[in-house]
């Protein structure tokens, strides 16, 4: 049985995360079950002094997880076991005893241990802690996993995030030889549909040709004459709603210079899922090596759409530990 806990301060997004990953589990046929946080209940009641023994949470929430073993191939939980051990600071009765074997129960079960970083705004309903109080948490809990050496996936508490873990789920069960009813999102070649409004009659509408290339022809919306050396944005006519989680490349087709003599001067352009409003029109920034007509409908560019890389962190250190290439260019000509 593998294990997802969603480590992360109170109102990071762990329980939405948890939601949303256990149902897109589930959509792809993954035997998965949902571990909600007996804590929170706690919460909702009012209970306070349930707080202050660790030890009666942590055999309620172990509860519900073991009863799963061998049942499931994977639970997904906000609240991970190792919480108690953190949390357990003022009880002189449990010491250090009761945390090696929160660890131990801990270490037993295969594991995918995630952050969940805060990125919305704090929402105190459901929670004792201001907004103030879990940052200091969120703080806390990372120093705490990293003395005992945790390795967390870190992620944002958003949908990008938890599609980012989704996959890594699934990568993590096809290794292990578990079967998917549905194809890895990365290998699908499942259709997806984007809404495009047109702002110019003079263009042909879009058109992907499966089988030939995934790129797909944008046209120039308006004659445009330019004389060598002279800029201009050109417009394409268009504007669209791209996929949540994905951005589009913009780069010149092949022919381009060839057939107009002009380049695209941001070399490629990207648009991101924002860019969406109805007046959000698509442009080719374009600079004319000579003089050169463009008409309304010719093909002067390109697009395609790419999923946005995974959430990156960037750690500040003395040394890389490599040694020197020797600087740009070292490699030679030839």
């Amino acid at each position: 049985m593998l294990i997802i806990n969603l480590f992360g301060a109170p109102g990071a997004g762990k329980s939405t995360g948890a939601a949303y990953v256990f149902s897109q589990l589930k959509a792809a046929g993954v035997n998965a079950e949902l571990v909600t946080e007996f804590a929170k209940d706690k919460v909702w009641e009012g209970t306070k002094a349930v707080f202050e023994n660790q030890a009666y949470i942590f055999g309620k929430q172990y509860f519900r997880i073991s009863r799963l073993e061998g049942k499931v191939d994977v639970v997904i939980t906000d609240s991970p076991i190792l919480l108690s051990a953190f949390y357990n600071d003022n009880d002189h009765v449990l010491g250090e005893e009761f945390d090696k074997l929160v660890f131990k129960v801990f270490d037993y079960y295969n594991r995918i241990d995630v952050f969940v970083h805060r990125v919305k705004p704090y929402n105190e309903a459901g929670r004792f802690q201001t907004e103030e109080e879990s940052d200091a948490i969120s703080k806390e809990m990372l120093r705490f996993l990293d003395k005992y050496g945790v390795n967390c996936l870190h992620i944002n508490g958003d949908f990008v995030g938890y599609d980012s873990l989704v996959n890594t789920v699934l990568d993590a069960l096809a290794a292990d030889g578990k079967p998917i009813v549905c194809p890895h999102p990365s290998d699908s070649a499942e259709a997806l549909t984007i809404k495009v409004r047109y702002l110019s009659d003079k263009i042909q509408p879009l058109e992907y040709i499966d089988g030939k290339s995934d790129w797909v022809d944008l046209r120039a919306a308006e004659d445009v004459e330019l004389k060598t050396g002279e800029s201009k944005l050109i417009p394409l006519g268009i504007a669209m709603q791209l996929p949540k989680g994905y951005e589009a490349i913009v780069a010149p087709r092949s022919s381009t210079y060839k057939n107009f003599g002009i380049r695209q001067t941001n070399s490629i352009g990207v648009i991101d899922e924002t860019y969406c409003g109805d007046n959000d029109q698509w442009y080719f920034p374009a600079r004319a090596d000579r003089h050169t007509v463009i008409h309304a409908g010719d093909r002067i560019c390109q697009f395609r759409i790419e999923k946005h890389q995974p959430q990156l962190f960037f750690e500040s250190v003395d040394t890389l530990g490599n040694a020197d290439r020797g600087g740009i260019g070292s490699t030679g000509k030839r």
